[in-house]
């Protein structure tokens, strides 16, 4: 039966007390030693942080390796990944591993079952929990064809027959393909594999993405980014097999397996090899014969070159010996002919020497007497014996019960490295996203020092509700004074859409801008319209749909609206920035969610903290910068009644997971506290193509 592992970060996970980079779900009944190995195959390494324009051009991880749990050896099916931000705002991984035994195993190969549409998982859908039973892969094989992903690629397909060429060569050598991010590989793989027969394939491990794994577990084909550190080192390891796809290859020497992947044609031999094997029926047994020859191999047990064969069966059959007649079977023989000749001289004697009468009755009673101590050692040889035999058996359960011991604390060593690499591993990740994290800030302030204070918004402009035609037209359309943002009343003026109101299409006209929505090809309806008339700026909706208005009343607010002229140009938002006074308390290693967005849509977006300054226990504490930084922030603070001097606390604020709310406070302290905070000031700003628009407020910053 197939289990399943989801691993990633989250508040939660399936284990009681854990979170962070943890199991979320598992089918259940999977071994606990075998869900640790299972963790330990997680880690990844992105090229580009998540922000990174470049963050699409991360790898993906196609892996299948061999593990082996107590006598069983598992083939594990796995997809890892990047996943955005996790709850903490730091970079986020998702592993989707799949562990199949060989009776489940599809002749098509791992490769090929790997890319089978839907067959793992991209992404959690958030729940934690148990699964029921794990996937049942699907059955089939792949059909004899020319290698084009290899001739797209390097330009001659036959090098998809290297790879199978070499492994039908030295099944343990490493080969190291180096590609560049974007580059999939995953096809590659499928085709090379396609080259080797059925119960070979699921023999191959590989990863298409390969930085480190736990030590004992395989890896044959390792296909290592250019520039990485594994990269660097691929040339370094004897009797590797380097092959760098970012440069031209040329043509491969000349194999069966190489003009296969050119022609798609399997040659005669192996032809006649694949008959042999069979259907789905048989390669089963092949790959049986295989995996059992192939586990020998890896431990390094092979036979030696001048071993003899085993001798037949019936050679080492001996002819039946007949029984041993008891040891003392002479003895009793003896003893009677010695009774019969006594018997017979005392006869004699009475008859002849009646005198000696008295010694030959002593003569028997000795005799007797003498009998008698055989029988009874006998009986004493036979009890120990017995007594032997029992004490063999305990020495047989206490060799068995100190083996079972010897296992266990084994089995919990073992688990004990798998927990503290697990571990290792998570620090690593940590230190690499901490980082991370710190680069982009850093770049983020060089880029914002050296260019200046990013353009903001210069006022905001509220747009109205839709009422009908007939009400709007009995009051007053909204519209407001643009002398007060710097800008001439008098001249032609240019207005241009920017932000997400750019999905829908803007025909620009005289002083004014006419926002449009495409219902069909032939059918538009005019959504709202922007005008300036004697130097105001005055807006009115066009539509005569309730549910249009109301969906696109949230887009605009998300929008800027950029107004030129005369040389000088202006920003509008059209969300007024919220204000409101903030006291509260929150408690060690908890998080506490405030300003409240009110009738306004919720940003889109992560918010931009420019600054902020509040007071705990009569200590001012501030953040101040000229340019603004990522939404996440650690402010250290001291407390008055720390028990010692290395206590830590401080507070980290980021953006709310709430759907009503903007902000939270995280108080993160190594010993019980409960704060009173005051927030003397705080300014959020939600960028929107390169301009910033105010969206909090709370009082004001000296």
């Amino acid at each position: 039966m197939s289990h399943e592992l989801f691993y990633t970060s989250a508040p939660k996970g399936l284990r009681p007390g854990s979170r962070g980079f943890c199991t979320v779900a598992s089918t259940e009944g999977l071994p606990a030693h075998l869900a640790e190995q299972i963790e330990s195959l997680s880690a990844y390494r992105p090229i580009f942080p998540p922000l990174d324009a470049r963050a699409k051009l991360n790898p993906i991880v196609y892996s299948h390796l061999r593990i082996t749990g107590g006598s069983k050896t598992y083939h594990v099916l796995s997809r890892i990944g990047p996943a955005g931000l996790d709850y903490s705002q730091r970079s986020n991984k998702f592993a989707h591993h799949v562990i199949l035994e060989p009776g489940e195993l599809p002749a098509g190969g791992p490769a090929w079952l790997l890319a089978q549409p839907g067959f793992l998982e991209d992404q959690w859908d958030g729940e934690v929990r148990y699964l029921a039973a794990g996937r049942i892969p699907p059955k089939g094989d792949t059909a004899p064809s020319v290698c084009r992903h290899w001739r797209d690629l390097t330009g001659d397909a036959g090098w998809a027959g290297v790879l199978a060429d070499a492994f039908e060569k030295d099944p343990l050598r490493p080969i190291y393909l180096i590609f560049s991010p974007g580059t999939d590989v995953l096809p590659l793989v499928v085709e090379s594999l396609m080259l080797l027969p059925p119960p070979k394939r699921w023999l191959v491990t590989f990863s298409t993405y390969f930085t480190n794994l736990p030590q004992g577990i395989p890896c044959l084909w390792r296909f290592v980014a250019k520039g990485s550190p594994e990269a660097a080192n691929a040339s370094r390891l004897p009797g590797a097999l380097v092959i760098n796809l970012c440069d031209p290859l040329g043509k491969p020497v000349d194999s069966d397996l190489v003009e296969q992947a050119r022609t798609g044609r399997i040659p005669a031999k192996s032809a006649v090899r694949l008959q042999e094997i069979g259907g789905p029926s048989n390669w089963a047994n092949e790959f049986e014969h295989a995996n059992q020859g192939y586990s020998l191999l890896e431990k390094g047990e092979r036979l030696p070159t001048n071993a003899k064969a085993p001798p037949p069966l019936n050679a080492l059959r001996r002819p039946v010996a007949q029984l041993a007649k008891p040891k003392r079977t002479w003895i009793w023989a003896a003893l009677i002919g010695l009774i019969i000749g006594l018997m017979s001289g005392i006869l004699a004697s009475f008859l002849t020497l009646n005198s000696k009468e008295h010694l030959a009755n002593r003569d028997v009673a000795r005799l007797e007497n003498e009998i008698q101590v055989a029988v009874l050692e006998d009986r004493n040889n036979k009890q120990g014996i017995a007594k032997l035999e029992r004490e063999k058996h305990a020495a047989l359960l206490e060799k068995e019960k100190v083996v079972k011991q010897r296992d266990t604390e084994l089995l919990a060593k073992e688990k004990l490295n798998i927990d503290l690499k697990r571990r290792s591993e998570e620090l690593g990740d940590l230190e690499l996203n901490y980082k991370i994290i710190q680069e982009d800030l850093n770049k983020a302030r060089r880029s914002l020092e050296k260019n200046h204070a990013p353009p903001t918004a210069s006022g905001h402009f509220p747009l109205p509700e839709w009422v009908s035609k007939a009400k709007a037209n009995e009051g007053k359309r909204p519209e407001i004074d643009i002398a007060k943002w710097g800008i001439d009343k008098k001249g032609k003026f240019k207005l241009a859409l920017l932000g997400p109101g750019r999905a829908l299409k803007s025909i620009p006209g005289e002083n004014s801008l006419i926002i449009e929505l495409e219902l069909t090809k032939d059918d538009k309806d005019d959504v709202a319209k922007f005008a300036v008339d004697g130097g105001k700026l005055s807006f009115e909706w066009l539509t005569k749909i309730p549910e249009v208005a109301k969906k696109h009343l949230a887009v605009l607010r998300e929008s800027v609206l950029e107004i030129k002229n005369a040389g000088k140009t202006c920003w509008v938002a059209f969300r007024a920035p919220i204000n409101e006074e903030l006291s509260f308390s929150v408690s060690e290693n908890s998080t506490l969610d405030f300003v409240r967005i009110g009738n306004q849509d919720r940003p889109s977006q992560p918010l931009h903290f420019q600054s902020i300054e509040f007071n705990i226990e009569g200590r001012k504490y501030s953040q101040k910068d000229v340019s603004t930084y990522p939404c996440l922030e650690f402010i250290p603070i001291e407390l008055e009644n720390a028990p010692t001097k290395g206590t830590l606390a401080g507070i980290v604020i980021k953006n709310s997971r709430q759907k009503d709310k903007l902000v939270s406070f995280e108080c993160e302290s190594t010993v019980p506290v409960t704060l009173k905070i005051e927030v003397l000031s705080l300014i959020g700003y939600l960028e929107v193509d390169g301009i910033y628009v105010e969206v909090i407020r709370v009082g004001s910053h000296q």
